[in-house]
């Protein structure tokens, strides 16, 4: 699989092209079957993930029965705990973010009513990101009925506004169902939005953030609109009937609206310009639907557009870190003589990882502030050992 890293700084480069957007908390679920999702990867920043009120700490029986299964997190919790997981995000003060669940479907056995199935997300004014219940906005899908979900939203706080109880969805849902949670502190409004298959874009309704009595002593002068300082999710009650799942392929958070056109580059249409795009670019030479630099052709130059002017890094970052340093060295020692993808150290339009890429790697090698520039020397020392493990 290709290296999915891209940081804040250079995601935000690689869209100024087309606007300020950026993706900021990415959870896709294509880790080992098994993965709780306390340990679930973050694509864009690796070492923020989801926490537990404990901060951490395992909870016995908490969530232990859904993880990761082929490609999504499957929620298939057999108690009645009300279990939640925390996030740490940079806190939403202005402008406009959107919380998106990109839900697979799911199954809900709802012969026993007393279990209500819940499953929601929320943006909280609380900013520890491993506890809170401070709801600034939320979105959620509550069992309302034997054979419907409800999908409502709200917000707590003076002032604050929930939406109409009007939105319903089957307990039998097949096809995916995108959900997005939109946070305008400029407006200081919320929305909750889906879109099933990929078909209308359903808007639920509007509502108002809340504001908070700042020491509750009734001054409006110091009143504080809730923030988003954190994400909640919350999974509640028995899921663990026989057949029973909701699988969730995508959690992440942005400041581009979801349902906009696709992010120029972004050949896959995953939200991410990343190595897999560099590739599918590569395999699809000559094909005008991969011009990047608007000659109506994609050829070697739009290679280097994507990676010079979308993602504002340089040939030879084998990672999309940034950096052209050791590792991308590594990666391209590891498969010198050999076919591969960027990601491998391929940095031309052939196939096979050679003296050519190692010359691109070279000639911007030490570009990082970070890591000192090996001697010239060096990598014509390691020119020679990968010539020569060619030539046996």
């Amino acid at each position: 699989m290709s290296t999915r890293i891209i940081t804040p700084i250079l995601a935000t480069l690689a869209l100024t092209s087309v606007s300020s957007a950026v993706i900021l908390e990415d959870f896709r679920f294509d880790d080992p079957n098994g993965t709780e999702l306390g340990a679930a990867a973050n694509a864009i920043n690796p070492t923020n993930l989801w926490q537990n009120s404990s901060g951490g700490l395992p909870i016995p029986g908490d969530l232990a029965d859904s993880t990761v299964q082929d490609g999504v997190f499957r929620i298939a919790k057999a108690d009645d705990l009300f279990s939640t997981r925390h996030l740490q995000i940079d806190n939403i003060t202005s402008g406009v973010a959107y919380l998106v669940a990109d839900v697979a479907g799911w199954n809900v056995d709802a012969s026993n009513f007393a279990e209500l199935e819940d499953v929601g997300w929320a943006f909280l004014n609380n900013d520890t990101g491993f506890n809170g219940s401070t709801i600034t906005a939320q979105m959620r899908l509550v069992l309302f009925t034997p054979t419907q979900f409800l999908l409502e939203g709200s917000a707590i706080g003076g002032g604050s506004s929930s939406l109409p109880q009007s939105t319903f969805l089957p307990i039998n849902q097949p096809d995916p169902v995108k959900f997005v949670l939109k946070l305008d502190r400029d407006l200081n409004q919320y929305e909750v939005l889906y879109q099933i298959d990929g078909g209308a874009i359903n808007s639920v309704g509007v509502g108002n953030i809340g504001i908070d009595d700042n020491g509750t002593d009734g001054n409006p002068a110091d009143n504080l609109t809730r923030d988003g300082n954190s994400v909640r999710w919350r999974i509640n009650n028995n899921f663990g009937s026989v057949g029973e799942f909701f699988d969730v392929d995508r959690v992440y958070l942005t400041t581009s609206d979801p349902f906009a056109a696709g992010l120029f580059g972004d050949f896959d249409d995953d939200g991410i310009l990343d190595t897999d795009d560099i590739d599918l670019l590569v395999a699809n030479l000559g094909d005008p639907a991969f011009d990047i630099d608007g000659d109506n052709d994609a050829d070697a130059d739009d290679l280097t557009e994507w990676v010079t002017g979308l993602v504002g890094t340089f040939i030879g970052d084998s990672n999309l870190d940034g950096e052209v340093d050791l590792i991308d060295l590594s990666a391209l020692a590891s498969n010198f003589n050999g076919t591969a993808g960027w990601a491998g150290g391929n940095f031309n339009t052939d196939t096979v990882v050679d003296l050519i890429d190692l010359s691109l790697l070279a000639s911007n090698f030490g570009s990082s502030t970070t890591i000192p520039e090996p001697t010239a020397l060096a990598l014509l020392g390691l020119g020679l050992t990968l010539t020569t493990r060619r030539n046996a």
